[in-house]
């Protein structure tokens, strides 16, 4: 990330902050770690290319 950092708030659904919570406690790494690893993950989805995963043949 370097310098090119943005400070931002966030409102979460309860079960979901419980969770981000619970997860990074269980990987030993930073709430924002986490929560950075699913939105990096999420991307990567929601990029992707799904026609081609979908085609039946």
């Amino acid at each position: 990330m370097g310098d090119n950092v943005v400070s931002t708030q966030i409102r979460l659904p309860d079960g979901i902050h419980r969770y981000i919570k619970q997860e990074a406690d269980r990987m030993g790494i930073a709430q924002n770690a986490f929560l950075i690893i699913l939105l990096e993950q999420g991307r990567k989805l929601w990029e992707a290319d799904v026609s081609q995963i979908l085609k039946v043949k």
